[in-house]
């Protein structure tokens, strides 16, 4: 019952995580991060620009370059192209010089 009861909570626990919902703010330093509802700083503002959460990545531009973070503030696909889309049906659209290809949640290019 104990271990039903731990893996029930654990699941719920997950669930609320990956449905936290996090707004895209600016600091007095016109940096950018994330807030959570309760207006708690969950991704530190560093970032040059950035885009919404999408599929739980979220486009950030670092000296004029693109990459991803997830929403701890870990960046999962680096931070190297030149332009970047969301992320919609588990692909995103990005450009490096005067290539544009798709890549995965991994950085991995997709067809």
């Amino acid at each position: 019952m104990k271990k039903l009861l731990f893996t029930v909570l654990f699941v719920i626990t997950l669930q609320g995580l990956s449905a936290q919902s996090l707004t895209l703010y600016k600091n007095e330093s016109n940096q950018f991060g994330f807030k959570d509802q309760s207006g708690t700083i969950i991704v530190e503002p560093l970032y040059d620009n950035a885009q919404a959460f999408a599929e739980d990545l979220a486009a950030v531009e670092s000296n004029m370059k693109w990459g991803f973070v997830d929403k701890t503030g870990s960046i999962v696909i680096p931070i190297k192209y030149d332009a970047v889309s969301s992320f919609k049906a588990g692909k995103a659209k990005v450009t490096i010089g005067n290539k544009t290809f798709y890549i995965d949640k991994k950085g991995k290019q997709v067809k």
